[in-house]
C-alpha cells in the first residue's frame, strides 16, 4: 500500500489484535479501534496521533455500524469472548450487522480471525483436531460455533464482497519465532506473528474468498521449547473419548505430518526466519 489505509480493527486489544495495532500504525496506516475499555488499549499501544479509539461493545444493539465503517478501507476483526459465546453467537450477529454497512460505504476487505479448532464451512477438521477440540478445547465449543457461524453466512451470503477468514492456530505469549507461511501442517505461533501473518494476508489478492490457514501453525523446526505448547517434558496422554488417544511430545516426532489426515484449506507453516 503505498497510501495511508484506514483499519478498523475489532479485537483491538486481545493477544493478536494489540500486535496487529502496532504493526499497522508502525506502517503509517490509520486505525480505528472498538474496544471496551479504551484505557486498555492506550496502555497496550501508546498514544498516537493516528490511532482513533471508540469506546464500545460489539453486544450493544445501539452502535451505529454505517458510522463506524465510514471511509474505512479494511475492516479486521480479532473478537473473542469465551464466555459470551458459550450462550449467544455474538460475533455472527454483530458480522451480519457489520457486513451491510461495509457494502455500503465500500470497504475494500475483511478478515475475519476465527481458530484452527473451528470447522471450516463444509470441510471436517483433521482427526488430531478434532481430538483436541473436543477434549482439551471443549470448553470453547461455544466460540468454535460462532466462528463456524460466521464463516458459514460469508460463505453463503457475502460472496459480493471481498473476505478472508485466518483460521490462526494455538497462538501464545512471547517474541517473533519466525514468520509465518502456508503449510499443511500442526503447531504453535506466538500473538505476535499471528498478527504479522494476519497484515500480510489482508493484503493478498489471492486468498480472498478462502478460510485461510486453519489447522494449525507450525514451526520449521522441531519445538525445542516445549512451554511454547504449555507442556513439559512429560508426554500427555488424554483417554477420553476412549477411541482416542492423542500423544504430545516436546518434539512431536511421534506425529508426523504424513500421518494427519488432509485438512480441506490451507494451512499455515511457521518457518523460522
Amino acid at each position: 500500500m503505498s497510501h495511508s489505509a484506514l483499519f478498523l480493527v475489532l479485537g483491538a486489544s486481545g493477544g493478536t489484535g494489540k500486535h496487529f495495532v502496532s504493526q499497522v500504525l508502525a506502517d503509517g496506516h490509520r486505525v480505528r479501534a472498538l474496544v471496551r475499555t479504551p484505557e486498555k488499549l492506550a496502555k497496550l499501544v501508546g498514544d498516537n496521533n493516528r490511532l482513533e479509539v471508540w469506546p464500545g461493545s460489539i453486544t450493544d444493539e445501539t452502535i451505529d455500524t454505517d458510522k463506524l465503517v465510514k471511509g474505512v478501507d479494511y475492516v479486521v476483526s480479532m473478537l473473542g469472548d469465551v464466555n459470551a459465546q458459550r450462550t449467544a453467537k455474538i460475533n455472527t450477529t454483530f458480522v451480519k450487522r457489520l457486513v451491510p454497512s461495509m457494502r455500503q460505504s465500500g470497504v475494500r476487505r475483511f478478515l475475519y480471525q476465527a481458530g484452527g479448532l473451528s470447522r471450516p464451512y463444509q470441510g471436517q477438521l483433521s482427526p488430531l483436531l478434532w481430538g483436541i477440540r473436543y477434549t482439551l478445547a471443549r470448553g470453547y465449543a461455544g466460540q468454535h460455533e460462532d466462528n463456524e457461524a460466521v464463516m458459514e453466512y460469508l460463505a453463503t451470503e457475502g460472496n459480493d464482497m471481498e473476505w478472508i477468514v485466518h483460521r490462526a492456530g494455538i497462538g501464545s505469549d512471547g517474541p517473533s519465532k519466525g514468520v509465518l507461511e502456508r503449510s499443511k501442517s500442526f503447531s504453535v505461533a506466538t500473538f505476535v506473528d499471528c498478527a504479522t501473518y494476519s497484515h500480510r494476508l489482508v493484503m493478498d489478492d489471492s486468498a480472498v474468498h478462502r478460510l485461510e490457514v486453519g489447522d494449525m501453525l507450525k514451526l520449521k523446526r522441531h519445538f525445542e521449547d516445549p512451554s511454547i505448547f504449555g507442556l513439559n517434558k512429560t508426554a500427555i496422554r488424554i483417554q477420553k473419548p476412549s477411541h482416542i488417544i492423542l500423544q504430545l511430545s516436546a518434539s512431536f516426532n511421534d506425529m508426523p505430518a504424513r500421518n494427519v489426515a488432509p485438512p480441506p484449506c490451507i494451512l499455515v507453516d511457521h518457518r523460522v526466519s
